[in-house]
């Protein structure tokens, strides 16, 4: 077991600090969520990495003390639930670069933290399996319901449209048994999922990041939000299934939302 200290700088944005850990198993990874949901004294979130569920990246505010984020950090190597743990100045789904014209949204840490509680939630309320995954139609629901939390109804088609075109680009092919366009899923409507409320003031802050950095690049404001959303949703969706199955029902779910 390694604990890897580097120096740690404070980036201006996004004001999150990131550990990059490596989990022991599979169900060391729901432990170590656990673990983390009970210590941390501030709002936090984590993203897989796509490495098959083995390592994922836990961010805190900058503001959290670093003897708090020591502490459960160690309690995981002691407890065998992480072989290795990398600080690091900003998560990588932070970077710059991943958002339009390089200008993230302040609330972007936020959406990500809302996000991880209510995977969490999921994960931990029954709906999670063995495997410490989601079944695809509680994360076809997810999808569906974050879809309706983010992106007004007028341009949720579209959006769906181009979220399934970025994720064919981004898996370089549809994943084994995905419907396609022309073989629709055989339910069109997923049942809305308990958990944590997604909070209002978030999308907000969301579409009015969106239509200042609209009118600077003189493009319309959907064309802003709608890769944001997409990320947001692509990450939830491998929380709660991996990489593979995450991917294909969070294509379900997108081909399930109707066109207008």
């Amino acid at each position: 077991m390694t604990l890897s200290r580097t120096r740690q700088t404070q980036p201006s944005w996004p004001g999150w600090h990131a550990w990059r850990v490596r989990c022991a198993s599979a169900s060391a990874r729901g432990r170590l969520l656990a673990l983390v949901a009970s210590a941390a004294r501030t709002p936090w979130f984590w993203v897989d990495l796509l490495d098959g569920g083995a390592s994922m990246e836990v961010a805190v505010p900058i503001a959290e003390p670093l003897d708090a984020q020591l502490n459960w950090i160690i309690d995981a190597l002691r407890g065998g639930l992480v072989t290795a743990a990398q600080p690091r100045p900003c998560a990588a789904v932070c970077s710059l670069g991943m958002f339009p014209y390089s200008r993230p949204p302040l609330v972007w840490g936020d959406l990500l933290a809302a996000t991880s509680t209510r995977a969490h939630s999921l994960l931990t309320s029954g709906s999670g399996g063995p495997s410490g995954y989601a079944p695809q139609n509680v994360i076809a629901s997810e999808m569906t319901s974050l879809y309706s939390w983010l992106a007004p109804e007028r341009h949720r088609s579209a959006a769906a449209d181009w979220h399934l075109a970025w994720l064919e680009a981004t898996v370089g092919h549809r994943a084994s048994g995905t419907p396609t366009p022309s073989q629709p899923p055989a339910a069109a409507v997923f049942p809305q999922l308990p958990g944590p409320s997604l909070p209002v003031e978030l999308a907000m802050g969301l579409h009015t990041w969106s239509s200042c950095v609209a009118r600077l690049a003189g493009v319309p404001a959907e064309e802003v939000w709608t890769p944001v959303v997409a990320r947001l949703c692509h990450i939830q969706a491998v929380r709660l299934g991996g990489t593979d199955a995450g991917r294909r029902a969070e294509t379900v779910a997108l081909l399930a939302l109707p066109r207008r």
